[in-house]
């Protein structure tokens, strides 16, 4: 077959046989997809030169531009907070730690969702107490972690307040999940782990308030007649924070019996060597006086006995010097006193304008002593309404005893250095602790 003819009959089979569609199709795909990974393969610099600069403006609009650098700002923040993760106060990315968790608060859209991120945070928070405590006991950087744990449990309560107003259902749902979690934090704050001292007692106190926020409202909620909780478990919710008061009160009580046990050690121990010393000071007062009193009269006799060859050895009259006025030749210098009496004005006005914060004034360790009685006789009456099934009137004496329970640990934490007792005198002060506690019991029962 001459080569003329062959491409004759296949142009005439270009038209008889058509390729399948769905294969065509299939084709087209697999041919699209490897353009476009060898199109992402190709470099930056490779693109700008195959692309003219008026085409990669147009691409590259502002608000893309804007996109871009947004994402990769997000990016670098992301990787930054997922480095800070384990950072500890006085750590280098311990800020940036905090200001990740905020900005997470601050977007949130819902306080539910705040609200769970707060108690995660809280959480954290102590966490970090205990890795100081394990690591370096510091107690600077302890209070740095309370504090910021105080901060979540008090935005808890704020939320839950709103919530309270806009949304009960969520409410409710978010106050049983805080009463819950506060318990637990609270219990953690009271645990060995954590050194007891004012910053904890502070936060404990915030956590309890929060604890308490929560309760009132699932309380609140049960007393319209709502069937979320039985009046079982309201009852039991209630007598678990009495017996929790009960044993913080029995705690205070003896700390307050050790406290004035041992200030009063302190105070005799203080007075014994006050009037120690003052007999000391007295003792080398009379000796100095006696050692002045005999110079004083051996330079008064040198003296007497020099006048004495000075005027045998003078046969001249005493001539006699013009006097001299002494206030001419020391004259008086005249101070201006406007300046000073300006200038004190001038701080009193600046003492004003700057007034100093004024702490909180705590009754004395003598004037709580018996406080633990009068708690004890609230958690009394606070059990004997919940015998009767008045929950609201229970939790009313209870809140009463833990405000009073607050003041008390106060007092407690400002006279905390007479809670050691010296190593010769510990034994003898647990004994008269228990004695001080067991008087206590007896004043309640009667």
């Amino acid at each position: 077959m001459k080569k003329k003819e062959l491409l004759r009959q296949l142009n005439n089979l270009q038209n008889t046989i058509l390729p399948d569609q769905e294969w065509k199709a299939t084709g087209r795909e697999i041919l699209r997809t490897q353009i476009t990974a060898q199109t992402s393969s190709i470099s930056p610099k490779v693109l700008s030169q195959a692309i003219s600069h008026k085409i990669l403006f147009s691409i590259l609009r502002p608000a893309g531009v804007s996109l871009v650098i947004f994402i990769a700002v997000i990016g670098v923040w992301v990787a930054g907070v997922s480095a800070t993760k384990n950072s500890l106060p006085g750590d280098l990315l311990y800020g940036l730690k905090l200001t990740g968790e905020r900005l997470q608060v601050n977007l949130s859209l819902s306080d539910e969702k705040r609200t769970d991120l707060e108690m995660a945070f809280a959480e954290i928070r102590l966490n970090e107490v205990k890795q100081v405590m394990g690591k370096s006991n510091d107690k600077t950087k302890m209070a740095v972690s309370l504090k910021k744990f105080q901060e979540s449990m008090t935005n808890i309560k704020s939320n839950l307040a709103k919530l309270e107003m806009t949304d009960k259902s969520k409410a409710l749902k978010v106050a049983n999940l805080v009463d819950v979690k506060a318990k637990v934090y609270t219990d953690l704050l009271r645990g060995e782990n954590i050194t007891p001292d004012k910053n904890t007692t502070e936060a404990i106190a915030v956590s309890k308030a929060t604890s308490d926020k929560a309760l009132s409202v699932i309380l609140k909620d049960f007393e319209i007649g709502s069937d979320n909780i039985s009046l079982a478990d309201i009852k039991t919710k209630v007598t678990v924070r009495i017996t929790d008061l009960r044993k913080d009160n029995e705690l205070a009580q003896k700390n307050i019996a050790t406290i004035i046990i041992n200030k009063a050690k302190a105070d005799e121990l203080a007075k014994a060597e006050a009037e120690a010393k003052a007999k000391a000071e007295a003792e080398a007062k009379a000796k100095a006086d006696a050692e002045a009193k005999i110079k004083a009269e051996e330079q008064a006799k040198a003296d007497a006995e020099a006048e004495k060859a000075a005027a045998a050895q003078t046969d001249t009259s005493i001539k006699t010097e013009p006097v001299v006025n002494q206030a001419e030749q020391n004259p008086v210098e005249v101070t201006n006193t406007n300046t000073n009496s300006n200038s004190n004005t001038n701080s009193e006005v600046k003492s004003e304008e700057n007034p100093v914060p004024v702490e909180e004034v705590l009754p004395t360790i003598d004037e709580i002593k018996n406080n633990p009685v009068e708690i004890e006789k609230l958690l009394v009456k606070a059990e004997d309404f919940l015998k009767n099934n008045s929950v609201t009137q229970a939790f009313d004496e209870l809140n009463k005893a833990d405000d009073l329970l607050n003041i008390v640990n106060k007092v407690i934490d400002a006279n905390s250095q007479y809670l050691e007792a010296p190593a010769e005198n510990q034994d003898q002060t647990k004994t008269q602790a228990e004695d001080t506690s067991a008087k206590t019991e007896e004043k309640v029962s009667s």
